[in-house]
């Protein structure tokens, strides 16, 4: 049996196919930006040629097939990714661009330019709620806040929110129920507290806006390749590469916490860590 390591990129999809006794084959193809899947295949039936072989039967003597990527960075480099909003603690609007951090160059200089962000203000949504470091709920969540959000977000024709609420690492109950709210309308929403549990708000949320940003470009991706192989007659395991030589099944690779990680996959794989 074989394996099938892939790593596919912007312009190139490299593949190489490792056998039984540790005999390796190696193939080159260009990537199909408007269906990255489609290269993946035509990679994998140049790995057949190296072997003399047809794909599909290549593909019924596979065992597993793993893919690292660089498609999730080029999304936000190109800034090809969803239309986003924030769902966020009323009065808590500007913690997106405000970062955490005090600029170390031209810390006085008051003409450089601030960085891009991926959610523009019109599109940051005030939502009354308060929860404090301990987890203890100050204010509750009011869920009328919750519902005008959604009928903004769907005025300004936005693909995915973003629930980002303060101290929602210790506590996500406010998250999760507004979450349930919006789902009704956005089922791909996506809350701060599923991708980075850490205190310092800036991180997580920006962290969230990323995951958010790539989301549809990745489900699109997995979910093309993955009928493509089945097409294909390929019947093993389909895993993806992340950014820290992790790996899992296609079935969770769309869901938000690996979203993120995905984002710079392709760079571990391009180290040559391959997980055992």
């Amino acid at each position: 049996m074989f394996e099938i390591l892939i790593d596919t990129g912007g312009t190139f999809t490299d593949g190489v196919l490792i056998g039984d006794r540790g005999s390796v084959w190696v193939a080159k193809s260009e990537t199909d930006p408007t269906n990255p899947a489609k290269g993946i295949l035509r990679c994998i039936a140049n790995l057949a040629e190296e072997r003399k072989t047809t794909k599909e039967e290549l593909l019924k003597k596979t065992d597993t097939i793993l893919i690292g990527t660089t498609l999730p960075t080029n999304c936000i480099l190109e800034e090809k990714g969803a239309k986003c909003c924030l769902i966020h603690t009323k009065g808590f609007r500007d913690v997106y661009e405000l970062g955490r951090t005090i600029p170390k160059v031209d810390i006085y200089n008051l003409k450089v330019p601030s960085p891009k962000v991926l959610i523009p203000r019109y599109l940051r949504f005030g939502v009354e709620e308060r929860i404090q470091y301990d987890g203890k709920v100050v204010t509750p969540l009011n869920e009328d806040d919750v519902l005008q959000a959604v009928k903004k977000a769907k005025k300004h024709g936005v693909e995915i929110p973003v629930v980002s609420f303060l101290h929602s690492y210790i506590n996500p109950s406010h998250e999760e129920r507004a979450a349930e709210i919006i789902k009704k309308e956005y089922p791909n929403v996506v809350i701060s507290s599923n991708i980075v549990r850490r205190w310092i708000e800036y991180d997580r949320l920006s962290t969230a806006t990323f995951a958010a940003y790539v989301k549809p470009l990745l489900t699109r991706f997995v979910n093309a390749l993955d009928q493509q192989l089945k097409d294909a007659h390929f019947r093993g395991s389909l895993l993806f590469q992340h950014r820290f030589g992790q790996c899992c099944h296609e079935r969770i690779e769309s869901r938000e916490p690996w979203t993120f990680d995905r984002v710079r996959s392709g760079h571990r794989r391009a180290h040559g860590e391959i997980p055992s």
